[in-house]
């Protein structure tokens, strides 16, 4: 499920967050987050709760590409598929 957008508009020991559909939530602070500051809400639709608040830079965070372990290398002056060692025994990719 994609997290919600909004943005709070109330501080204190509750946080009154205005979704981007005009809903508002109440709920205990649990970020040092300020008025007016963005934040992104993901909800467990299964509980009917809140199971976290981002801000906005940890929300595009998630966004950013993660590097990726790739297979076995082709060498092409040799012919020869880079093999993986596993308990003893070489698989070679196709």
């Amino acid at each position: 499920m994609p997290a919600i957008e909004g943005v709070i508009i109330s501080g204190g020991p509750f946080l009154r967050i205005k979704l981007i559909s005009g809903k508002i939530l109440t709920i205990a602070r649990v970020k040092k987050l300020a008025f007016g500051d963005k934040v992104w809400i993901c909800f467990n639709y299964t509980n009917m709760s809140v199971r976290d608040i981002l801000t906005d830079y940890e929300y595009h965070e998630l966004d950013k590409d993660e590097e990726v372990e790739l297979g076995p290398e082709f060498d092409p002056e040799t012919g020869i598929v880079e093999g993986i060692a596993l308990n003893g025994s070489v698989f070679l990719s196709d």
